[in-house]
C-alpha cells in the first residue's frame, strides 16, 4: 500500500454567481484555473491558521 494521497471525494462547495465571478477574477489575476486557485487559496489559509496556532502555543 502506498503512502501517497489518493483523491477519493471532492470537497462539496457551492458558490452563487457573484462569488464565482469574484473567484474567477482572482484566478485570472493569478493565471490559474478556478479549481486550482481555490485549492491554492484554501492551502494558504490552512498554513496561516497553523502558523497562528503555533504562535499562540509559545
Amino acid at each position: 500500500m502506498s503512502n501517497e494521497y489518493q483523491h477519493t471525494k471532492a470537497l462539496g462547495v457551492s458558490f452563487n454567481a457573484a462569488d464565482f465571478h469574484t473567484l474567477s477574477y482572482h484566478a485570472r489575476k493569478h493565471q490559474m484555473p478556478v479549481r486550482e486557485f481555490i485549492e491554492w487559496m484554501v492551502g494558504c489559509y490552512i498554513k496561516s491558521m497553523r502558523a497562528e496556532e503555533q504562535s499562540r502555543k509559545k
